[in-house]
């Protein structure tokens, strides 16, 4: 599951005022429903890897994962979730 571009500036969108209380509002339920989905997944034993952090990691390193007018990570975004990935695979295959 990959988060929205708005819930990868979360800590942004949720600390200024200058964005709506429906903004803020969407993003506190996404982060809910992640929840919810990562863990009725995992209750199925589905396995799944939860990207939020790092996405909002390189956010907060003022990394633009972005384009201007598209959610979709752009070159610098997926390097992020391939290495974060390729990470967490290595460490499942050597348990």
């Amino acid at each position: 599951l990959l988060p929205t571009r708005f819930s990868t500036f979360q800590t942004e969108l949720m600390n200024q005022t200058k964005y709506t209380a429906e903004a803020r509002k969407a993003v506190e339920h996404e982060a809910a429903l992640f929840d919810i989905i990562h863990a009725a997944l995992g209750q199925m034993g589905i396995w799944t890897i939860d990207v939020r952090k790092p996405l909002q990691d390189a956010v907060h390193q003022q990394k633009r994962i972005y384009p201007i007018n598209d959610g979709h990570p752009n070159a610098v975004g997926n390097e992020v979730l391939a290495s974060y990935l390729a990470g967490e695979l290595a460490a499942i295959k050597d348990k």
